[in-house]
């Protein structure tokens, strides 16, 4: 049997025949014209947006496909030819991609991928610690205020500030106080809630001083001005709560204390109707509203954090600010009335002083002014001047009761007889926490009770008593509406003392005494306790609450010959 021998050319064509139907191959060839040719169609609408040679660039992208498809068909070993191509085609974009980026403006230009992946990579880690944040940040003009990553030094401090924060937040808190209770010594936080103080976190001197320069940083203020009086508004949310913050930071021997308030201009929005004035108060207050009447001086008193801005310019706001012409002159001014020209007094200025920002405010005939406070010289001798003839003026004035603002009132006037001579009426308030109307349970009260309370006999009372808890199925759980503590939201009672030419006489002989028992007789005085009590009949706070607010005085300390006896 004879054996044919191939030659070597037969043998070589075999194999290349065997090498270019190879399956691999082609897909290879495919995997890298396709993406190439996909990249050159997005260069043509490049090159038009900003102007560059389309029709050369068409060309040059096409003719290197081609040319590079055709080395690697034509050069005999395939791993060889194949590489060239992707060098031809990885070549001429590289090239396009130069020459684009010193046609281009600056914002334009092609940047390194590895740029932009480091980029994105920041912004997730970023979200990352974000989606670990309890709450989220935003500055004075809205933006969001950057979580600090996990590992920065930051990240413990912020962690310390939604300490403070976030409590406060869900626990329906009006402030929260930062203060240190001495040089070196721990900060003390206090949150307020419905008027009351209670305590929160304790942070050590250093943590304490770390947050409140987080929180100014945030909210943009001096970071190195630690006696300055500084305030400013931000923005926080929580999981249950969101609300501009104003954060007023300040300084002392003890160091820099802060205090933030949640929503300050909302609470300082109560309708005239709504602060707990009784129907007799309103209707005597009403009654100087009217044109014809609208003249002299009120005086609207309360002890500090009693409520006085929110009364002070609630009584403005119930003036018609569209028929009337009312103007302030305020320290600070917390709250813009729509319709009313808020005036802030510049103590920066040395050469216009409080008194004269008020005498110029007077010459221009308002209807009705209030003054936040007459404690500057010469303030309270400018606004008793018009007396009964001029604009009825509204004075804030801190007292603990209607004699304090009345001697304060005269302090500051320093005339008796002008002090006395165009006050119409003094007005004193406190506030009362209002019993949660989820929880409450009624309270069965006792004769004598009944007859504390004001209660005529044989008549009842709408009682209750705070509770703090409902029942869930079968368990006991505090209550979701005011969280355990039974009360949810403020009302005030105000004790109202109007003058008449007898009052004011009285008063001009420097005998309070007298005038105080004339208005309580004639004028029908509703004492302080008394409205509270009115307060506690119509089921709107509790017997405790009451105690609270008006705690029975405490006995005298003995004498030493008493104890020695």
């Amino acid at each position: 049997m004879d054996f044919l021998i191939a030659s070597p050319d037969v043998l070589l064509a075999q194999v290349t025949t065997y090498t270019l139907v190879s399956p691999i191959k082609p897909v290879l060839l495919l995997a890298t014209i396709v993406p190439y040719m996909w990249v050159a169609s997005k260069i043509e609408p490049d090159t038009r947006k900003y102007l560059l040679p389309v029709v050369a660039w068409n060309s040059i992208l096409v003719g290197v496909a081609a040319v590079a498809f055709l080395v690697a068909l034509v050069i005999p070993i395939f791993w060889i030819g194949w590489p060239v191509m992707i060098l031809m085609l990885a070549g001429t974009l590289y090239g396009y991609w130069q020459y684009r980026n010193n046609k281009v403006p600056e914002h334009a230009k092609f940047s390194l991928i590895s740029a932009d992946l480091g980029k994105k990579m920041e912004e997730r880690r970023a979200k990352k610690a974000l989606a670990q944040s309890i709450l989220k940040f935003f500055d004075p003009k809205g933006r969001p205020f950057p979580v600090p990553l996990k590992e920065a030094p930051e990240f413990p401090i912020h962690i310390a500030a939604e300490s403070v924060l976030a409590p406060a937040l869900e626990r329906r808190a009006s402030r929260v106080e930062l203060v240190a209770a001495g040089a070196n010594q721990p900060f003390v936080t206090n949150l307020l809630i419905d008027g009351v103080r209670y305590k929160g976190e304790v942070l050590a001197p250093s943590d304490g001083n770390a947050v409140i320069d987080y929180v100014k940083k945030i909210a943009g203020l001096d970071l190195n001005d630690r006696r300055r009086r500084q305030a400013a508004d931000f923005k926080v949310d929580g999981p249950t709560r969101s609300a501009l913050v104003t954060a007023t930071t300040w300084g002392t021997s003890n160091g820099t204390s802060i205090r933030l308030d949640f929503d300050r201009a909302k609470s300082l929005q109560v309708s005239f109707q709504s602060l707990g004035l009784l129907p007799a108060q309103l209707d005597a207050l009403k009654a100087i509203a009217e044109p014809s009447k609208r003249h002299g001086v009120i005086l609207v008193s309360a002890s500090a954090g009693q409520g006085l801005t929110t009364s002070c310019l609630s009584l403005i706001a119930r003036h018609d600010a569209y028929t009337s012409n009312i103007k302030t002159l305020e320290k600070h001014i917390e709250l813009q009335v729509e319709g009313v020209d808020h005036n802030q007094f510049n103590p920066a200025n040395p050469t216009v002083d409080f008194a004269t920002n008020l005498q110029s405010i007077l010459r221009r005939d308002p209807d009705v002014v209030y003054i936040s406070d007459v404690t500057e010289p010469n303030a309270g001798r400018i606004a008793a001047g018009p007396g009964l003839q001029g604009p009825l003026l509204y004075v804030g004035v801190q007292a603990d009761s209607i004699a304090a603002a009345v001697s304060e009132w005269v302090r500051s006037v320093g005339d008796l007889k002008l002090a006395a001579r165009g006050l119409v009426a003094v007005t004193h308030q406190r506030m009362m926490r209002k019993v949660c109307e989820a929880c409450r349970q009624p309270l069965q009260a006792t004769p004598d009770l009944l007859k504390k309370l004001g209660v005529p006999q044989g008549k009842s009372a709408n009682l209750f008593r705070q509770n703090g808890k409902v029942q869930v199925k079968n368990r006991v759980e505090d209550c979701p509406v005011c969280q355990g503590l039974g009360y949810f939201g403020v009302t005030a009672c105000f004790e109202i003392m109007f003058l008449d030419d007898t009052t004011r006489g009285m008063l001009a002989e420097n005998d309070f005494k007298s005038a105080y028992a004339h208005a309580r007789r004639e004028g029908k005085l509703i004492t302080l306790q008394e409205a509270a009590m009115a307060k506690v009949r119509d089921g709107l706070t509790t017997v405790d609450e009451l105690a609270r607010v008006f705690p029975p005085p405490k006995p005298p300390a003995a004498s030493p010959a008493a104890k020695a006896s």
